[in-house]
């Protein structure tokens, strides 16, 4: 994903290199599970993970660059929704006038 940001945004993040910036995200990789500075700061109650990782990608100092800067594009997405979309399909169809007439019972059997 990092060699992804490079070559498509073709931006350095952090002023780093690629090769830099990928060593240096094994060993912020390290700290975050070790939960040592800068990801000693602990998450509001408010705040969601998104925010929580906002808060570092625009601290100044670049401590936690690359990580931070790939966690907020992690939590920036947006799931996908077609199995919703495939099961609400499936559920108009089986209630369709075509099959109107159906009863509970058989519908509840049918799912």
């Amino acid at each position: 994903m990092l060699r992804i940001e490079y070559e498509k945004r073709n931006v350095p993040i952090a002023n780093l290199s690629i090769s830099e910036a990928n060593t240096h995200l094994k060993d912020l990789i390290k700290k975050y599970i070790k939960k040592v500075y800068p990801f000693d700061r602990k998450l509001r109650t408010d705040e969601t993970a998104y925010e929580w990782w906002s808060y570092l990608d625009k601290d100044r100092s670049g401590d936690a660059q690359p990580l931070a800067k790939l966690a907020v594009r992690i939590f920036s997405l947006v799931p996908n929704s077609m199995a919703a979309k495939w099961t609400g399909s499936t559920f108009t169809w089986l209630n369709s006038p075509l099959r109107s007439r159906q009863q509970v019972k058989t519908l509840v059997r049918t799912a």
